[in-house]
């Protein structure tokens, strides 16, 4: 008979847990209260989780928010720890990482991904509705590993596509015509049919379980059977996910489990500097043929070192923005409001390079209504409330506008935001 005991966290209620016996239920109980009531568990490691190698690149340390984004006030927390990079496999990793087991809780309960039909423009979303559509019929099976509110999905849907499928813990009840199943895609889980694709759209990496997982669907696909994948620049990724993919690393991935890169979005150096996202096919193959120059790969390699060791507070756009801000100062007030609409890694990272962030008032804007009541950190360690933008800046006029995302079509958006919301400002600050 399976036991059970419960526990109550402050900040986002009750948890039940599930054991053989109920001593074993209670402490299993007392061990999760007491691992999260500073910050979840470390796992350290001198070798490589994906191949085993010992020759690592250690980068200097980071310091970084525990959930990026909006979150409850109790994940609203700053963790430190070493990126590090694999010389033989090219995968990257953090050291210290958060466990695995608490990772997939953590993004099971409190980790909103950003969803709503503003995505589609980005340039992950037409990548690979195009690579879909490029390698994939209509009645083909295509599966989607974290699909959030199916917004991919749907256009699909729109699209032509007939069978779909969705997986994420936090996907809504009602997918509409699309079927979506609020779990998470384990190394267990079987399809009713054969699957002709699967869909990684900024998943792949979070995976704790990523050879078992890969290692599964290579065997559920058929011979030229397809995995879309989209992850980010490998020298941004946050701590809470487990792998950072450079090129050497997605070939090594393509390699070992039976896949051979077809396409990309990344052609030549010059993609290195303007993409944001790594995109790449790869397809079910008995023979691997390399997609990715020798050349291309040691260049993309070299630039992710250089990235990850930079230090922010010597940018440019560093010096450009305490600028601003000095200019806010002098104006008199004892603490002068200054807006950040955002309030991810991209903002924490800008955030950062200001020596002097106490004698500011910093207000997080979302785009999203239900932030409204959320949190997130700043460098300091203060957890601070996000709201939804219209509740803040309607109307009014105010010193400095920092718009804290990189990607064009989320900039512009923001923009776009702010002149139907009648704001005005003194200055905006965007890099």
């Amino acid at each position: 008979m399976r036991r059970s005991s419960s526990g109550w966290f402050s900040d986002f209620g009750c948890f039940i847990t599930k054991a053989d016996d109920v001593t074993s239920a209670r402490q299993y109980a007392k061990d999760l209260l007491g691992k999260f009531h500073s910050v979840p568990v470390y796992q350290k490691t001198d070798t490589c989780p994906f191949c085993g190698s010992r020759c690592l690149r250690i980068m200097p340390e980071h310091a970084e928010q525990l959930m990026p984004g909006v979150t409850s006030k109790f994940f609203a927390k700053v963790l430190k720890f070493t990126p590090a990079y694999c010389e033989d496999c090219g995968c990257g990793f953090s050291s210290p990482g958060v466990h695995p087991r608490y990772s997939a809780f953590l993004f099971d309960r409190h980790y909103k991904l950003p969803t709503g039909s503003d995505m589609l423009a980005l340039p992950n979303y037409r990548y690979l509705a195009a690579a879909v559509r490029r390698y994939c019929t209509a009645e083909d099976l295509i599966v989607e590993i974290g699909c959030a509110d199916g917004t991919l999905l749907q256009l699909l849907k729109l699209q032509g596509f007939n069978q779909l499928l969705g997986f994420d813990p936090n996907a809504p009840e009602d997918g509409g015509s699309i079927e979506l199943k609020k779990a998470f895609f384990t190394p267990d889980t079987q399809l009713a049919a054969r699957p002709q694709a699967f869909i990684f759209n900024s998943t792949l990496e979070v995976l704790p379980d990523l050879k078992a997982q890969l290692q599964h669907i290579s065997e559920l696909l058929p011979p030229g059977g397809c995995l879309f994948v989209s992850n980010p620049r490998p020298s941004t990724c946050h701590l809470m996910q487990q792998w950072r993919f450079t090129l050497k690393s997605l070939e090594r991935l393509a390699r070992s489990f039976g896949f051979c890169i077809i396409d990309s979005n990344i052609r030549d150096e010059a993609d290195l500097e303007k993409e944001l996202v790594y995109c790449v096919t790869l397809q079910k193959s008995a023979k691997y043929q390399p997609f990715f120059s020798q050349s291309l790969i040691e260049a993309e390699f070299a630039h992710t070192l250089r990235d990850c060791a930079q230090n922010d507070s010597d940018s440019k756009w560093a010096q450009e923005l305490n600028r601003l801000l000095q200019q806010c100062k002098a104006g008199g007030e004892c603490r002068p409001e200054i807006y950040c609409y955002g309030s991810g890694n991209f903002a924490f990272r800008l955030l950062s390079t200001v020596p002097n962030l106490n004698d500011f008032e910093i207000v997080f804007l979302n785009s999203d209504p239900q932030s409204e009541g959320k949190y997130t950190v700043l460098p300091t360690g203060e957890a601070v409330p996000v709201h939804y933008y219209l509740n803040e800046i309607k109307d009014r006029f105010v010193n400095l506008i920092i718009i804290a995302v990189q990607d064009p079509a989320f900039k512009s958006q923001i923009v776009k935001a702010l002149i139907e919301a009648n704001c005005r400002t003194k200055a905006v600050f965007m890099v």
